[in-house]
């Protein structure tokens, strides 16, 4: 409650992000989407929410996003994708840039989506990733599921999937903040 939250949702425009090996899901397409959800549920519970963009047509580049952040002097920013593999990996992945100022975030939000979402969770890892890394703001990036592995990609094209996936990650924004 009273927190400001950015809710980036990835790729958009030309960019379609992964496509979907089996549906041919389009990632941008899913991760405004999730976005939508994840917003209804932190303005439920009090929060401020700016999105990086509201549109499929819109792809701000990754240095206005965190600017979005920054300028906005938000508490977090949220980075919402789904993922890719060569490998017929499966589950969620939650990133981090800095160990002490995004890490504890990270794993927080990965709790919460490992405990609810019906996919396997692949914990939390650093990357090197540019909104994390030019990022001032706490942040962290959510990868949901593996558009390349059939399975996953038919699990999270559902609204279910996608909602049950918002709430877990407004859940682990409140774990985080209520310490």
């Amino acid at each position: 409650k009273g927190k400001v939250i950015v809710i980036d949702p990835g790729h958009g425009g030309e960019d379609p992000g992964m496509i979907g090996m089996k549906y041919e899901t389009m990632e941008k397409e899913l991760n405004l989407s999730t976005s939508f959800y994840l917003e209804d549920e932190l303005c439920n519970r009090g929060a401020r929410v700016l999105m990086t963009r509201t549109k499929e047509e819109e792809r701000p580049n990754l240095s206005n996003r965190v600017k979005i952040s920054e300028s906005a002097g938000a508490d977090a920013f949220v980075s919402i994708h789904y993922n890719s593999s060569e490998k017929n990996t499966s589950g969620i992945l939650t990133f981090y840039y800095s160990e002490t100022k995004d890490r504890p975030l990270a794993r927080a939000i990965e709790n919460r989506l490992a405990d609810s979402i019906g996919l396997k969770s692949n914990g939390i890892s650093f990357g090197n990733l540019h909104v994390l890394r030019e990022n001032d703001t706490l942040s962290t990036l959510v990868e949901l599921g593996f558009l390349s592995n059939a399975k996953d990609e038919s699990i999270v094209r559902g609204s279910d999937y996608q909602k049950k996936a918002a709430r877990a990650i407004a859940k682990g924004l409140e774990d985080y903040f209520s310490k």
